[in-house]
């Protein structure tokens, strides 16, 4: 069967109605990003714990949301790295996950989902920690098929929540399980329920580093 052809998406939609209406949700979610940094209670944590140490991570991540999206395109695994260090009363990450989707009748699509959070980390036990984080970021999308040109890729604003289990292997090695909510706001939002599990690995800040981020 040959894929449609009508926008390579069938009768499902995905970009803003209006430039205004796109416009408007930017704003929206930068204005609130602004009002948590305003409101943000006082650090707890020293000055010399903040960056003190970087975490690279890798995971494998697997959608296992079952809305209007996934019931027209299957999810493959998808690849999650970050770069992670502690900021006041808790952790900042900068991450990026690169998802595939396919169709055997829509036009298959290539994501990149890029996003900031921030949230607490719990010690639980001895070398066991919880940890939970909103994140905002954007949702850059590739329709592989699409035949019209200025339609082929979009980027939209994203919102997220997640939590994670990490168990220390060593002085430096992590194990890590996690599951993530994000939210696209497409003309119809995407919604997106990602488990992960990986590595991450943990150094202390070069004094450069540290030095640039203070």
């Amino acid at each position: 069967m040959e894929k449609q052809t009508v926008n390579g998406r069938g009768d499902f939609s995905f970009q803003c109605q209006t430039t205004s209406m796109c416009n408007r949700k930017s704003l929206v979610g930068w204005f609130v990003v602004l009002l948590l940094m305003l409101f943000s209670p006082q650090p707890s944590q020293s000055q010399d714990a903040a960056f003190s140490t970087v975490s690279f991570g890798l995971n494998v991540s697997k959608d296992l949301n079952n809305a209007d999206f996934q019931q027209r395109w299957r999810s493959k695994l998808a690849a999650d790295a970050y770069a992670e260090t502690p900021f006041y009363l808790g952790n900042v990450r900068i991450g990026a996950r690169y998802l595939q989707a396919v169709s055997s009748t829509l036009t298959d699509i290539q994501t990149v989902h890029m996003r900031a959070s921030w949230g607490p980390e719990f010690e639980l036990a001895d070398r066991v920690k919880l940890s939970m984080a909103g994140s905002i970021g954007s949702f850059y999308m590739s329709f592989v098929d699409e035949p019209v040109s200025y339609r082929k890729s979009e980027s939209e604003l994203v919102f997220g929540a997640s939590t994670g289990l990490a168990i220390e292997l060593s002085s430096h090695v992590s194990w890590e399980l996690s599951a993530e909510w994000a939210r696209a706001f497409t003309a119809k939002p995407l919604d997106f329920v990602f488990v992960s599990s990986g590595v991450r690995y943990t150094l202390a800040s070069p004094k450069w580093l540290k030095s640039f981020l203070d």
